[in-house]
């Protein structure tokens, strides 16, 4: 059995008329931006991709076991997201869909690749660097990307992660163009192609406003460089014969039987999901990925709720082992260790625990897990406090145990958390996100705490530190008095950084010694001193969040 390019799109694309369907078991689509790009540069370039696994169905159609990751980026390449999408035109697992461009005048070539190809997606609208395509672009690129962006009338006023993908491009290109036109133009009209591509062009994209980082005004406007870059000699055999080439290209699907997933759970280990097995070659799948799969095949109906929860802060999977967690403190009224994929497997199975799961899920019409995560989202990102977005996004995606902490406060706590205890929530997270030395540790010891309404005051959320006698967070050094310090040795006398250490009698010693008095911790003070002094410093130096505090914020 073979399949087309534009039929594996089509599982996806035209998905009522498929008879191919993901198992809800599966993962969720994890390739990145580069790994799409080589992908689509092998179908040029004629490479074999492999092969599909597949399970037949009772109704005659086929499971896809592995294949997941190449079919959707297939799907990518053909998706144009410019013409008017249908209610059936949905993808297995993706959120936000990526559009895939090609350079046709590429000044530099990708390292590995022959064929310039350009993803953009929903938090790099501007796509990735060309030449080293697995990063991203500088900041000022970033920048200059934006500026040209907000020039387009669609996304004036809008953020980057707001912006419709339609109204971006690749920026670190010279002639960008959708891939999905190139296809369509010299696949399904050959006789007139180059008249099409130019009508799609024109109609659809923002020709007026694009300027690439290759772009140079005297060469022309888009579309004239566009009739240019398709007329010349050398374009048909560069892309437009291995384009129309891509038509007949075809990978081969092996079919098993249905009773390869009929297997005995409690026999297997924490890998031995089936199709992680058929699919160790490509990206590997972790723990939690593994969990939110056997949750998709305990309540296959909840996944586009599950996806809405927590927005675009959190993947399907986290929020997965978010509220497992939670479910679990309430059935056992325990602190929730993390789940290893086996004890998840197991637990499953206990109906206490996953009727609490599927109370907290709920369905569309009630959702307490949904209700929770907007609560403690919005206190996070409260705009009274100038915490930007993306630190929000770190501290959740970082510290998943201090979120944990304040989902089961707000849980415990359902009546919306005053303007005060606000201050006080994101004051006592982001010190201990960023400063922080075990804390899951002091999630730990905090658990019992959390039905408090007043838990985030001091009485309460210092007694991890107090009671256990332990540094849990670094002492926070006055700024002023680090400013000076770092002013005298760094701008002054030009230390580098891994040589900073006050002397013996500076105040800044001095201080850690009363710290330490106060606990009466250690006998070796100068050597514990010395020691949280380095790991202060490395966590300043490491600490690129702090970079991107607003003036004012907490």
């Amino acid at each position: 059995m073979n399949f087309q390019l534009e039929e594996i799109s089509n599982w996806q694309l035209d998905y009522d008329n498929s008879k191919v369907e993901l198992p809800s078991l599966q993962r969720s689509f994890v390739w990145k931006a580069n790994q799409i790009e080589s992908l689509w540069d092998s179908i040029l370039r004629g490479f074999p991709l492999g092969s599909f696994l597949l399970c037949k169905k009772d109704d005659g159609g086929f499971w896809l076991l592995d294949g997941q990751q190449r079919a959707t980026s297939i799907a990518i390449g053909h998706y144009d997201p410019w013409v008017e999408v249908s209610e059936k035109d949905k993808f297995w697992s993706l959120k936000s869909t990526p559009i895939l461009w090609i350079d046709l005048e590429p000044i530099e070539k990708t390292d590995t690749q022959k064929y310039v190809l350009r993803v953009v997606t929903q938090s790099h609208p501007w796509g990735y660097q060309r030449q080293k395509n697995n990063k991203v672009l500088s900041i000022a690129d970033r920048r200059k990307a934006l500026q040209n962006f907000h020039e387009i009338e669609a996304n004036r006023g809008k953020k980057y992660t707001e912006f419709e993908l339609t109204n971006a491009y690749p920026y670190d290109a010279n002639l960008p163009v959708p891939f999905s036109f190139l296809v369509k133009s010299i696949q399904k009209f050959p006789n007139d192609w180059r008249e099409k591509l130019i009508k799609l062009c024109e109609k659809y994209l923002p020709i007026n406003h694009i300027k690439t980082k290759g772009y140079i005004t005297s060469e022309g406007s888009y579309i004239e460089r566009l009739e240019d870059a398709i007329n010349e000699n050398e374009f048909k055999n560069y892309l437009y014969d291995p384009i129309r080439n891509t038509k007949s290209f075809e990978i081969p699907g092996l079919v098993v039987k249905s009773n390869v997933l009929e297997a005995d759970e409690d026999d297997i280990g924490d890998d031995a999901t089936l199709f992680v097995r058929f699919n160790s070659g490509g990206t590997r799948i972790g723990g939690e990925e593994l969990i939110y799969s056997i949750y998709k095949s305990s309540f296959p109906d909840t996944k586009n709720l599950v996806e809405s929860i927590g927005i675009n802060f959190m993947t399907p999977s986290l929020v997965i082992s978010l509220v497992a967690r939670l479910a679990w403190a309430e059935v056992q009224d325990v602190y929730p260790y993390p789940f290893s994929v086996n004890e998840f497997r197991k637990r499953i199975k206990i109906d206490k625990f996953r009727n609490k799961l599927k109370e907290y899920i709920g369905d569309e019409t009630k959702s307490e897990a949904k209700t929770i995560f907007d609560q403690s989202l919005k206190i996070l990102g409260s705009k009274a406090f100038n915490i930007p977005p993306v630190l929000v996004k770190n501290i959740v995606k970082g510290s998943p145990d201090l979120f944990l902490m304040l989902l089961r406060w707000v849980r415990l706590n359902p009546n919306i958390a005053s303007p005060y205890q606000c201050k006080r929530i994101i004051a006592t997270i982001t010190a201990l996100a960023w400063w922080g030395k075990n804390n899951k540790r002091y999630v730990r010891e905090s658990w019992d705490l959390l039905s408090k309404k007043d838990f985030w005051s001091f009485e309460h959320i210092s007694k991890p530190f107090y009671e256990k006698k332990d540094f849990l967070i670094h002492p926070f050094i006055s700024p002023c008095l680090l400013r000076k310090y770092l002013m005298a040795e760094v701008a002054d006398s030009n230390v580098k950084w891994n040589n900073l250490y006050p002397a013996p009698d500076h105040p800044i010693v001095e201080f850690y010694k009363i710290h330490m008095d106060e606990k009466d911790m250690y006998e070796q003070k100068n050597e514990n001193i010395k020691a949280c002094w380095d790991n202060f410093m490395n966590e300043l130096f490491r600490g690129k969040s702090l970079v991107f505090l607003p003036k004012g914020s907490t």
